[in-house]
């Protein structure tokens, strides 16, 4: 994956890859790090609890329903692709991450 290429739409499918940090003191958007978005979670990594989190969390964050986000790929890692159906809005963080490019880490 090449720097910068953190995002990408597919059709109206926006997906983006993230790096997780779970057990985290709260939930947090970190910055662009290794082409990932550096997102902390407080919940725990077991029996699927972080992944449905995570989701949970981006739902709120591009204000879906949790039923439209998923992750399609790394379930069982950090490094996850996460889909999120035909997003209507972005947070704030996401457009300023397009507009200013940030590359480094929090």
């Amino acid at each position: 994956m090449a720097p910068g290429h953190w995002y990408y739409w597919s059709g109206k499918d926006l997906l983006i890859h993230v790096h997780i940090q779970t057990r985290a003191k709260r939930d947090e958007i970190g910055n662009i790090h290794n082409g990932r978005v550096k997102i902390r979670i407080t919940a725990p990594p077991v029996a699927g609890k972080a992944n449905k989190y995570l989701c949970a969390y981006l739902a709120g964050e591009f204000k879906q329903a949790q039923s439209a986000v998923e992750i399609i790929k790394g379930a069982l890692t950090r490094d996850k692709l996460v889909r999120i159906r035909r997003p209507q809005t972005s947070p704030d963080w996401f457009r300023e991450f397009i507009q200013t490019d940030k590359f480094s880490s929090r």
